[in-house]
């Protein structure tokens, strides 16, 4: 099974920002498909 899992952000009044991450459902477990890395980017 391949799921995508969504989490939003917002922020009223200056936008927000999606996560998203696709993994795979295996009898053995899980693996993540998308390999970026996870850290938060301020200005």
């Amino acid at each position: 099974m391949v799921l995508c899992v969504e989490v939003p952000y917002y922020e009223l009044g200056a936008g927000g920002f999606q996560i998203e991450d696709t993994i795979v459902v295996t009898p053995d477990g899980y693996e993540f498909l998308t390999h970026m890395e996870r850290k938060l980017f301020t200005k």
